[in-house]
């Protein structure tokens, strides 16, 4: 008999902790929407794996819901609403908790009333925006552009950095320009040139020496 009512005992549990309930709400028609708006607009649960359409007067409900979370969007051609995450816990006190689905900020969940009676209300954000709006073009994204950049450069080197850079006096300039002339050799670029174009391989200070002989 104890092992019998143990039995009946656990299958309760496993019953209740796998019932489904009922989740409902109104989604509030907004103002100026035409007249067909309730039946061009649905609600869904993450992404379609359910689906409830509104009557007349924008009720929903979804029937045999097992415990778990789901994201739920209101679905309308013309109208946007914010997405909300939808909690269904059998064994908590509160079998249906709804919280704002703020995936992009990462902060606490808000979370949203949800009555006994009158469930989850839904109102439009505003209506649908089908184009990005362009945005204003400021200050810093001109200082960004690649051409901007370029000649702000070109002016500090041409006015800022000369004034900045020490005057060298002839002296200076003139070792300044012996030490570049020892360190790197000067190169006769037009006799380089003519023997390239007429195929002589030897060197002119080679050549000068075999016409000497």
């Amino acid at each position: 008999v104890k092992m019998a009512l143990r039995f009946v005992l656990l299958l309760a549990f496993a019953a209740l902790a796998c019932a489904e309930t009922t989740f409902h709400g109104r989604v509030v028609k907004p103002e100026g929407a035409p007249a067909v708006f309730a039946r061009e607009t649905k609600v869904v649960l993450d992404g379609g794996a359910f689906q409830a359409f509104l009557q007349e007067d924008g009720t929903f409900e979804f029937d045999n819901l097992p415990s778990g979370a789901y994201h739920l969007e209101v679905v309308s051609a013309n109208y946007e609403f914010e997405p909300v995450r939808v909690e269904i816990r059998r064994k908590s006190e509160d079998v249906v908790r709804v919280f704002k689905a703020d995936l992009i900020s990462g902060r606490a969940p808000q979370r949203i009333v949800y009555g006994a009676k009158a469930g989850l209300v839904l109102t439009a954000a505003g209506l649908t925006r089908l184009f990005e709006e362009p945005q204003g073009m400021s200050v810093l994204d001109l200082l960004k552009n690649p051409m901007v950049m370029m000649m702000g450069m070109l002016l500090f080197s041409t006015t800022i950095l000369p004034k900045l850079t020490p005057k060298l006096t002839p002296e200076e300039l003139a070792e300044m320009q012996r030490t570049s002339s020892s360190v790197t050799p000067s190169l006769d670029l037009s006799a380089t040139l003519a023997r390239m174009t007429s195929g002589a391989s030897e060197p002119p200070a080679a050549a000068g020496k075999a016409k000497a002989k």
